[in-house]
């Protein structure tokens, strides 16, 4: 039964991050003064820390899979931010939050679904692996400098301050997961901490998600019905978003690669990594682009489910 519940956010994200935000709502629109504030900074660092143990220092090294590296991180660093940028100037003048929200999800690449969506569809395992490892590092050192520079003119962003937020989010919780991994190696091996500890980290990351959202939600709930025509516009900017990713992802994966990597590059450089931007943008940018986050990853999982039985069915790849 601990067992059903631990797992069932994970299992059901979509639905219950929906959920979550519908629940949110009510209650912030039902209190005056949500009683929930206090659990924001546990649920941010619950949502990150387990994405981060047994993280894979050893595929910094690696000098596999090169050309795939380089052409991901083209489009993890350089298109994509791009694009985001272009849609935000022609569709968010005026919204500096669902921007800067928008602008968080285009520099921090790769999720810790790309490896399991990558080898359900048989694409190539070990080079997502490598551009997850890699791309996070290069997410957080170039996040503070794209943001200070590419998107100043319509989101306010210190550079200082999102080094130190950045810090916070992605570097505490990184050498704090590599503790506890080196602690767990001392109990179990490998294959067992691989099998019976690792499966339970994105259950555990998931609750985080869940509470999180809640949180969000329910401490602007009366300002977030007010703006229900803002949701609704930054949900159409999502699905464009995404849409394009695919599209570009795709089109260079047919001209580059066989089916296994393009398989692996689509993965590696559409899926964002959510949990991490969500937890930069509820510390520095507000409600908005935390919300615009919650949204993409409702989106983000059906799109990934939807594009693999349709590469698989049509045969696009």
């Amino acid at each position: 039964m601990l067992k059903k519940i631990l797992y069932f956010p994970f299992q059901h994200l979509s639905f219950v991050v929906l959920l979550s935000m519908i629940i949110g709502l009510i209650v912030g629109n039902y209190f005056n003064d949500p009683f929930v504030r206090p659990l924001m900074p546990l649920s941010i660092f619950a949502m990150v820390l387990p994405t981060m143990i047994g993280f894979q220092w050893k595929e910094m090294a690696s000098t596999a899979h090169t050309k795939l590296f380089v052409i991901a991180s083209i489009i993890n660093f350089l298109i994509i931010p791009s694009l985001a940028y272009l849609i935000g100037v022609v569709w968010l003048q005026g919204e500096p939050e669902l921007f800067a929200g928008l602008a968080l999800a285009s520099l921090l690449p790769t999720s810790g679904m790309t490896i399991s969506w990558t080898m359900v569809y048989k694409g190539n395992v070990s080079a997502s692996i490598k551009i997850t490892a890699i791309s996070l590092i290069m997410g957080a050192l170039i996040t503070p400098v794209y943001l200070t520079i590419m998107f100043s003119e319509v989101i306010e962003a210190n550079l200082m301050f999102l080094v130190m937020k950045v810090f916070l989010v992605i570097i505490v919780p990184m050498i704090i997961g590599d503790r506890i991994y080196r602690s767990l190696l001392k109990k179990y091996t490998i294959e067992e901490f691989n099998t019976k500890i690792k499966p339970m980290f994105p259950a555990i990351s998931s609750w985080g998600l869940v509470v999180i959202i809640f949180v969000i939600t329910s401490i602007n709930g009366k300002l977030l019905i007010a703006e229900i025509s803002t949701l609704t516009k930054a949900l159409m900017i999502l699905i464009a978003f995404y849409f394009l990713n695919f599209l570009i992802s795709t089109i260079i994966g047919k001209w580059l690669f066989n089916r296994a990597d393009s398989i692996s590059l689509v993965y590696s450089t559409v899926l964002r990594n959510l949990s991490i931007a969500i937890g930069i943008a509820t510390i520095s940018f507000g409600t908005k682009a935390a919300l615009i986050l919650a949204l993409a990853f409702v989106l983000q999982i059906q799109f990934s489910t939807w594009y693999g039985k349709l590469t698989e069915r049509l045969r696009i790849l």
